[in-house]
């Protein structure tokens, strides 16, 4: 999947970044199963709050902005789904 990062503000996009992403969710851990329903919910869920604290970051290129994100919605999905992983696609 692609993530589209736009910050707009009133003076117009501050920030405008493609992310190209994976994210691998095991379909089971020790929980039990992991279904696609709510592997798909969560993956929605964290990015958009890993994209909510990633644009809150000032300074950072491009790159350093889709790192961040990644980093980020690794942190949010980890509290739910263990063993989810989040790559850069190819």
């Amino acid at each position: 999947m692609v993530i589209h990062l736009i910050h707009v503000t009133e003076q117009g996009i501050h920030k405008n970044v493609f992310c190209p992403i994976e994210v691998q969710v095991p379909e089971v851990n020790y929980l039990g199963v992991v279904t696609d329903q709510f592997a798909q919910w969560e993956a929605a869920r964290a990015a958009d709050i890993a994209a909510e604290r990633t644009l809150k970051q000032q300074h950072l290129l491009s790159a350093e902005l889709c790192q961040r994100f990644m980093a980020e919605m690794l942190d949010v999905m980890g509290d739910t789904v263990d063993g989810a992983r989040v790559i850069k696609a190819l």
